[in-house]
């Protein structure tokens, strides 16, 4: 059996650091992702539609969200994570247009700040 390292070398500062800032990280998208549901109960009221249709685009979004997680740690565990990174940045940038303009639905509150 062999001997474990001392405590004070097993994890170093920088490492201690990347898993506080993926926890920042994953926590914020955890908030995010569930704010969602906040935003669903008045969202068929402005946009005039059933509430099933104003939540349908909200489950694959989840879906994809948890299959491109997995998708993604298989990424970087069989390439590293930069691979895993580019892609989004392409995936992200393919997208996402900067003269892309809210759709006429939206909260009244939204219209009169704009």
């Amino acid at each position: 059996m062999t001997p474990s390292p001392p405590a004070a070398t097993a994890e170093s500062a920088d490492a201690w650091f990347r898993l506080v800032v993926s926890q920042a990280l994953v926590t914020l998208g955890g908030v995010v992702m569930s704010s969602v549901t906040v935003v669903l109960p008045p969202l068929p009221a402005d946009c005039d539609v059933a509430r099933g249709d104003a939540s349908r685009p909200y489950m694959p979004t989840r879906v994809g969200f948890g299959l491109g997680g997995i998708l993604k740690g298989r990424l970087s565990d069989h390439f590293g994570v930069m691979v895993p990174v580019l892609a989004a940045r392409w995936g992200w940038a393919s997208v996402s247009s900067p003269q892309e303009r809210p759709r006429t639905c939206g909260s009244s509150a939204w219209r009169k700040a704009s």
